[in-house]
């Protein structure tokens, strides 16, 4: 089931902030960065004295090297004199979705440094990954926070690296007195009701819901949201669907003669090879080589 995926005539009187296009405006149109990247920034980071000068919203594609290197492209991608912050927000979850955070994670971390630089240089990374849906099943906490740490000893090797993984359908009903509660609240609220409460009970995120009630208030912006919701709920239904009619094909074959199959049978319903290649986490050239 894709989780929060609502019919294109739904009659709210609000769009949710976790969808696509409601979240990316948020946070890349100019228009918003003092009411809404800005407070959200000094929250997350606990920098109050955040100034707007002194954040910058990036290029969202991550650096590549390699011709066949795959070249991830986030949802948001913030830099800071001493921080960069990358932030996502995932509808559907899968058995490869954390490893692919950690993937931009690691590429957001290692890519920062041109030839000569000295590591000291590094900036701290902060990767927050928003999700609809469980990505960690062994406990219903809704928060998560990872580092690199030694298992015997407990000692982290660094602290410039941390990565959040927020599920919002784990969301408490009562604040738990952290900055995460009170976002990740305000992009899962469905009701301007809702929207109201929070932006009663926490100021600082008054901005951000009148934001979201003006897009909805939007009628080409709002059609054009659920159209991109539409949109992508179709096409993960199509590329599942084709993975299955490949893997009932391929099964007596061999797991990679169904992989193969698979591979195939997206690409006759026209799907980009580009997304055949990320959904099977191979290069555009291996997917190539499959569907001849």
């Amino acid at each position: 089931m894709m989780g929060g995926v609502y019919a294109l005539d739904d009659n709210r009187k609000i769009l949710p902030a976790k969808f696509n296009n409601v979240f990316l405006t948020l946070f890349t149109n100019p228009k918003y960065k003092d009411t809404v990247v800005l407070p959200f920034l000094r929250d997350m980071l606990s920098q109050p004295n955040l100034r707007s000068e002194d954040v910058n919203i990036s290029d969202p594609r991550l650096p590549s090297d390699e011709l066949e290197e795959k070249h991830p492209i986030v949802d948001v991608f913030i830099t800071m004199s001493r921080e960069i912050l990358h932030i996502e927000m995932q509808f559907f979850v899968t058995k490869e979705t954390l490893e692919r955070f950690h993937y931009y994670h690691c590429k957001a971390f290692g890519g920062q440094l041109k030839s000569g630089e000295i590591y000291k240089a590094l900036k701290k990374v902060m990767s927050i990954f928003f999700t609809t849906e469980t990505a960690i099943s062994e406990d219903n906490d809704y928060l998560h926070e990872f580092v690199t740490y030694d298992i015997k000893h407990g000692i982290t090797m660094t602290t410039k690296s941390m990565e959040k993984v927020i599920e919002l359908n784990k969301l408490p009903l009562e604040y738990d007195g952290t900055p995460e509660w009170i976002w990740s609240s305000l992009f899962d609220a469905e009701e301007e009701a809702r929207l109201n409460m929070l932006a009663t009970d926490f100021p600082k995120v008054a901005g951000a819901a009148n934001a979201i009630k003006e897009l909805s208030s939007d009628p080409q912006f709002r059609r054009e949201a659920y159209l991109a919701e539409k949109a992508k709920k179709d096409w993960l239904s199509s590329i599942y669907s084709a993975k299955e009619d490949g893997y009932e094909e391929g099964i007596l074959i061999g797991e990679q003669k169904g992989l193969i199959m698979g591979a195939k049978a997206m690409a006759k319903r026209g799907i980009p090879l580009a997304d055949i290649a990320s959904d099977y986490n191979q290069p555009v050239s291996v997917i190539e080589s499959w569907v001849r």
